[in-house]
């Protein structure tokens, strides 16, 4: 079964939030571009060994997907997560093209594609430490010391693999996608003891849903941007400037003429993305560059936000279906 679905990333939801309110000549808008590039990639490999999963005896596996949890006191990530009774294997997914050769003694991965040199760290590394990292939570949260698998998914079927001499583990942990279904029935038959009984099992699945936290990171912070520096007011989809106001519920360009009933909260969406998940009326006055105080106040009591306080003093916060980002399709 899927016990935790995937979805969008937050930070990418923020670094394109971002990109439509940086100024066209910002000093970091190549940076952020190219962020958002890299997350795209990865989000979209992802996806891709995603639909291999599809064949995977549902009744015999829980997945996890984008899992994020703490354990003392620093979250680890795993990029897919499969628990049985008899064991648990993590999946550590790349979306590298070209040519990728794993360098033995300094633990590092080369990547030549168009001519150029990439250098990471080894992804058979970053899978170890996970299941190290897992197998504490697991102790600490009282559950079976269950064996755990690795491996490292490569999710472009046409990178060509190369490795050091003697350098066997690549050639065990190391699959493109398409071989997953495959290894994952091969992992199957060297577990044949059962580790979990069927209540463990569910309570491990809630434990595992409640402890699971997806990252916010302060995207602003990230690239030393000043909120002085993010372009405020309702942005048009169609000529991408800001120039959309606010009257009776309606935005309209007064630019390209482009009328809309919805740019106004994707505005809000991106003030939660960007510069705090709480708003006042008076901040979001000063965002959306309204006119006056009462059209902020319709907005934010018409949307039913959640909020603390009362009157003057009233602050709204980002609804929680917001902050579980958007579902993958």
């Amino acid at each position: 079964m899927i016990a935790l679905e995937r979805v969008i990333p937050l930070i990418i939801l923020m670094l394109e939030a971002l990109l439509r309110r940086l100024p066209s000549g910002h000093s970091r808008r190549k940076e952020v571009e190219e962020s958002l590039r890299t997350q795209k990639a990865g989000y979209n490999g992802e996806k891709s060994v995603d639909y291999y999963l599809n064949f995977l005896d549902k009744e015999k596996f829980m997945i996890f997907k984008g899992l994020r949890l703490k354990n003392n006191g620093f979250f680890f990530q795993i990029d897919t997560l499969l628990i049985t009774p008899f064991f648990a294997l993590i999946l550590e997914i790349k979306n590298w093209g070209g040519e990728i050769h794993f360098d033995k003694n300094f633990c590092q991965v080369f990547q030549e594609k168009d001519g150029k040199t990439a250098v990471y760290t080894n992804p058979i590394s970053q899978a170890r430490l996970q299941t190290l990292r897992l197998r504490e939570w697991l102790k600490k949260n009282n559950f079976s010391d269950i064996p755990i698998e690795f491996l490292v998914v490569m999710s472009n079927n046409s990178s060509k693999l190369k490795a050091d001499t003697g350098y066997y583990e690549v050639f065990k942990k190391v699959i493109h996608e398409i071989r997953l279904v495959e290894i994952v029935s091969e992992i199957e038959k060297q577990h044949k003891k059962e580790y979990l009984s069927l209540n463990e099992f569910k309570k491990l699945k809630k434990n595992i849903l409640s402890k699971h936290t997806p990252h916010r990171p302060d995207i602003l912070k990230n690239f030393t941007i000043s909120t002085t520096e993010i372009l405020p007011g309702i942005h048009c989809s169609t000529c991408l400037s800001f120039s959309m106001k606010l009257h009776y519920g309606r935005c309209h360009c007064s630019q390209c003429g482009n009328p809309s009933v919805t740019a106004h909260l994707e505005a809000i969406k991106d003030y939660f993305l960007l510069i705090s998940p709480n708003l006042t009326n008076s901040e979001l006055n000063r965002f959306l560059k309204l006119d006056n105080d009462k059209k902020a106040y319709w907005i934010l009591t018409s949307m039913n936000l959640p909020y603390t306080g009362t009157k003057r003093g009233r602050v709204y916060h980002e609804p929680p279906k917001w902050q579980a980002n958007t579902k993958s399709h």
